[in-house]
């Protein structure tokens, strides 16, 4: 599985978001290589890690609550999510071959800052 790490604010969690490809009977050195492209792609589509994650957002959250008609800005977000994640499919798939059951999926996370960070942030105040 894919994970890209990105501090949004020192002072809130960490966000990220990871990749994995569910593809029957691949080899796990192909799955990983497939999912690398396919992030590195959404990342050049979106801007990087923060594009990708706010992109991703977007997507869940209209996705999840489709009660209301989407402003204009989000349409036009929910679009550039669409492009980049089809481009990134192909991306991603280009040395796998026939794989028409693969599908990539794309989950945000937060996690606490590491300790480590933490730790040494304390002893450097």
């Amino acid at each position: 599985m894919y994970s890209s790490d990105l501090s949004l604010h020192r002072e809130t969690p960490m966000r990220h978001y990871t990749v994995h490809l569910e593809c029957p009977g691949l080899p796990m050195n192909r799955r990983i290589q497939a999912e690398v492209r396919f992030a590195k792609s959404l990342d050049r589509a979106l801007g990087g890690p923060g594009g990708v994650v706010a992109a991703c957002a977007a997507w869940q959250s209209a996705s999840e609550d489709s009660s209301e008609e989407p402003s204009p800005e989000m349409l036009a977000a929910l679009r550039r999510w669409q492009r980049a994640a089809d481009a990134a499919r192909q991306a991603g798939l280009q040395e796998v071959g026939e794989a028409e059951e693969a599908y990539f999926e794309v989950r945000l996370v937060e996690s606490a800052e590491p300790a480590e960070s933490a730790e040494a942030a304390e002893a450097g105040a």
